[in-house]
């Protein structure tokens, strides 16, 4: 999913034949019991990266197996993708240790940047946290943070293999199936006016209350929703 998102970007960014600096990325993952650092290829350390950077670090392509309709009928083919992970799940979550890790990273780019559209973190999880069962505290200290823009914007994507309807941005948490998804409802931010504006655009009829969160929604859902998310900028 993030490999194709970043493949979609990267051109949006393009113009006059060569890749503009509209976006900045960091990217941060699991490893072993309680690690959280950089997914950025090419450095375990590097916390953000211009979108021209990340461009030239890709790890070269491999073979993805995509579902297409052809005469009518669901064929897979194969195709040669460019990717710049190569992620495998396993191990802990700690997920307050994660925002805690992005709040740093991001004060300091604001400290650089302060008339930026506020920054756009997109927490992808599958599990719960496994160093505290309350996201919130760490949640606020990111979402606290602000350029002159505005305050920075938290996006949930809640993926489990339980079987529950799919929610693309709800405005409320009845719905949702347990209390770790109603957790991450509340932490989500609410969808400013200029993402509401442009929201149709996307083929999102979102209410005026809409949170930046999706719960077992499609692939095609997700990446409309990351496009979404940074194409406002």
């Amino acid at each position: 999913m993030l490999n194709n998102f970043i493949a979609e970007l990267i051109p949006k960014c393009s113009g006059g034949g060569f890749i503009k600096d509209r976006v900045h990325v960091g990217m941060l993952g699991y490893f072993g019991e309680d690690e959280v650092r950089s997914l950025l290829p090419g450095s375990a350390t590097e916390e953000i990266v211009k979108i021209s950077d990340l461009q030239k670090r890709n790890l070269g392509t491999k073979d993805v197996a995509i579902e297409t309709v052809v005469d009518g009928q669901i064929q897979t083919i194969t195709e040669k993708q460019t990717y710049w992970l190569d992620a495998t799940a396993g191990g802990r979550t700690p997920m307050n240790k994660a925002f805690r890790t992005a709040t740093t990273i991001i004060a300091k780019w604001i400290r650089s940047h302060s008339e930026s559209y506020p920054p756009i973190v997109v927490n992808i999880t599958d599990g719960k946290p496994t160093d505290g069962s309350d996201l919130t505290a760490s949640a606020k200290g990111l979402t606290d943070l602000e350029t002159e823009d505005g305050n920075v914007l938290l996006l949930n994507i809640h993926l489990t293999p339980e079987f529950s309807s799919a929610m693309l941005c709800p405005s409320s948490d009845a719905s949702l199936p347990d209390e770790y998804a109603r957790m991450l409802w509340r932490i989500s931010s609410p969808l400013p006016s200029s993402m509401l504006t442009v929201a149709p655009d996307y083929g999102l009829d979102l209410p005026v209350d809409a949170r930046g969160m999706a719960f077992n929604a499609t692939i095609d859902d997700l990446i409309r929703l990351l496009d979404f998310g940074s194409q406002n900028v």
